[in-house]
């Protein structure tokens, strides 16, 4: 089973690293979140790259994991600000400058996209297909959207997924974002589920964001019509 569906399973929102391994000591404030009966921890976080082969992960509570050990994945290719999750084991050597060193087990890239305005121009590419939302939730400088939708077993071109600032909702909630979950299927067929994560990066409405308590998400759902999904800030 991929990472990223483990990650979907058990109940991540608020944490940062959330596999235990039963036998090691957990880190230290409040880091831990479901025990996943894995020997490994995951973590959600951000890629940073320093040098051509030199990087670390920054979590998204602000603390940094230095890859002190990465024979397993050499071949994995280096995207500075690529959005991971990271599954692996931490190390006994500290290495300054960083809350966690560890050994990288399996890295599994999150799509992530800016959010964007909803204009004439681009709403027909945007789309509103059915699509819903298990969970969505607030962490670092991310909007993350846990979500579902149906799809034909062999789609002729991926699906699109977008978050948009619309004329038609901004005026909803003045103490919140207001946005929109899109989701262009291009004329697929609803055949078989797809289950999966997405990031969208908060600083591309830095200036719509500031000042308010969180965001509310409209969703084109599947079964129950139009529904709005409300993600406060981390305090």
């Amino acid at each position: 089973m991929k990472i990223l569906n483990r990650i979907i399973i058990i109940a991540l929102v608020g944490w940062n690293i959330i596999g235990m391994q039963s036998c090691m000591n957990a880190p230290e404030d409040n880091d831990i979140g479901a025990n996943t009966d894995i020997d490994s921890y995951l973590a959600m976080c951000t890629l940073k790259l320093l040098a051509e082969r030199d990087y670390y992960f920054a979590l998204d509570n602000g603390d940094k994991m230095y890859p002190g050990d990465t024979t397993l994945i050499l071949n994995y290719p280096l995207v500075d600000g690529q959005r991971t999750i990271v599954r692996f084991l931490p190390l006994t050597a500290n290495k300054p400058g960083y809350k966690y060193n560890v050994k990288v087990i399996q890295i599994e890239n999150i799509q992530s996209n800016d959010i964007i305005r909803l204009t004439e121009e681009n709403a027909d590419s945007i789309g509103n297909d059915r699509i819903n939302v298990d969970r969505a939730w607030l962490s670092g400088n991310y909007l993350n959207i846990e979500y579902l939708f149906y799809q034909s077993k062999s789609p002729q071109q991926p699906h699109r997924l977008n978050m948009v600032v619309s004329p038609a909702t901004t005026a909803a909630d003045a103490n919140y974002l207001n946005l929109e979950f899109r989701h262009n299927a291009c004329q697929d067929e609803e055949v078989v589920k797809n289950v999966g994560l997405i990031s969208f990066r908060l600083d591309s409405v830095a200036d719509a964001f500031a000042g308010k308590k969180g965001v509310k998400v409209w969703v084109n759902t599947i079964y129950d019509g139009k529904q709005i999904y409300t993600a406060d800030k981390q305090k």
